[in-house]
């Protein structure tokens, strides 16, 4: 497994904790009582899926906000982006990248 490194403000993130700090958000959110192991990546977030609502879905995102020092823009708060853990990630990383250039 190859992990990919992303240094910001003196903290080393691998990539694989960037989905699983997600996976907790939503655990912690619902209040359910599984592990971070049970959420696929690519299993559907809101409701027919895991069960997040749109305010749900809000306050994990303000959680990943701050555990990861970032600040989602308006224009980037579009459904294909909030499908599930992996496009979620996806736009984490690419926040960080652009907030270390």
């Amino acid at each position: 497994m190859v992990f990919l490194l992303y240094k910001h403000h003196t903290r080393i993130i691998m990539s694989s904790s960037i989905e699983l700090e997600i996976k907790q958000a939503i655990i912690d959110e619902l209040d359910l009582d599984i592990s971070t192991k049970d959420i696929d990546d690519e299993d559907y977030l809101l409701l027919g899926g895991i069960g997040l609502d749109s305010i749900a879905m809000i306050e994990v995102l303000v959680t990943i906000e701050t555990k990861f020092d970032i600040y989602f823009e308006d224009y980037e708060l579009l459904p294909e982006n909030m499908v599930n853990v992996k496009t979620i990630a996806a736009l984490v990383r690419n926040k960080r990248e652009c907030l270390d250039k």
